[in-house]
């Protein structure tokens, strides 16, 4: 699976799991961090830099998805569950 194929995946998951996403404009110089995720008045936002490479934007949304109710009982294609599951939070 390419890598933006892995991240459109992780970003359909995400939004079905109730993770509000948005794009942040971000710096260049932050390009290794792949975005952060927030709760802002009850809702959890994950942001995502703009200028990060597909590879932290990958990382970021992984990790945003670890532990979250419901994973372990929908099927994932194997790529996407391993990197839900080596994801660092």
């Amino acid at each position: 699976m390419q890598d933006h194929d892995l991240l459109a995946e992780l970003l359909e998951l995400a939004q079905a799991s109730g993770l509000e996403l948005r794009r942040m404009p971000g710096e260049a110089a932050d390009a290794e961090r792949g975005g952060s995720l927030v709760r802002l008045k009850g809702s959890e936002v994950l942001f995502l830099n703009e200028f990060a490479t597909p590879d932290a934007q990958i990382d970021a949304v992984a990790a945003a998805l670890k532990g979250r109710p419901g994973l372990d009982d929908r099927f994932l294609p194997p790529q996407v569950r391993q990197r839900i599951e080596d994801s660092r939070l």
